[in-house]
């Protein structure tokens, strides 16, 4: 999941995620300046990276 940079600090929705689970100390919230934008970007290189790979695979 990513969440959009939230100026309360962290994301009401990820907030509500974090108190309703029992085993809390198996998230992690990475957290940073970078934008929203050059993180998608580079999810989206990432996927693109693993579809070559799995293609070059078969």
């Amino acid at each position: 999941m990513v969440a959009n940079p939230h100026p309360g600090g962290l994301h009401p929705d990820l907030q509500t995620l974090y108190d309703n689970i029992d085993f809390k100390n198996r998230v992690c919230f990475l957290t940073g300046q970078r934008s929203a934008d050059s993180l998608l970007n580079a999810a989206k290189e990432l996927k693109a990276i693993r579809h070559i790979i799995d293609e070059l695979k078969s």
